[in-house]
């Protein structure tokens, strides 16, 4: 298969709102930035305190978290952009991983919501891109 006809293969439409979305998701990543480099700025014992140390390592862990899901999540999707999925349901997948992502980030950072979200946005996130995973592997074989 050459890459010509894969690239026949890619809908305008899903590809604009996966960079869509996947921009969002990046912006977000920056924002979150500025909320973890005040907590990671004084990572030595000597100069603080076991309070200060607890927040920087839970600041980190939610940093290293989002790393670890959302860089499978950005190229399987854009492998499963070739294989030409249905519009509309790559569309769906795209956006709901997104707003799952965004919400899990609202809850991490004390947003008050219903209390199974966080959890519930995470395993979405992470069957879409199973999902797209399989999806592309089989495209593929």
């Amino acid at each position: 298969m050459s890459i010509h006809m894969l690239l026949q293969n890619v809908n305008e439409d899903v590809l604009r709102t996966y960079v869509f979305w996947v921009t969002v998701l990046v912006v977000k990543m920056l924002l979150m930035l500025l909320f973890t480099v005040p907590e990671k700025v004084f990572t030595n014992s000597y100069h603080s305190t076991v309070g200060h140390l607890d927040r920087v390592k839970r600041a980190h862990k939610k940093y290293r978290h989002f790393i670890d899901l959302i860089l499978p999540y950005l190229i399987i999707g854009l492998l499963y952009i070739l294989t030409g999925p249905s519009p509309g349901f790559a569309i769906f997948l795209f956006r709901t991983a997104a707003i799952c992502r965004i919400l899990h980030t609202l809850v991490d950072t004390g947003f008050v919501i219903a209390e199974p979200t966080a959890p519930l946005s995470v395993v979405i996130v992470y069957l879409i891109t199973f999902y797209m995973a399989i999806q592309t592997l089989l495209y593929f074989l």
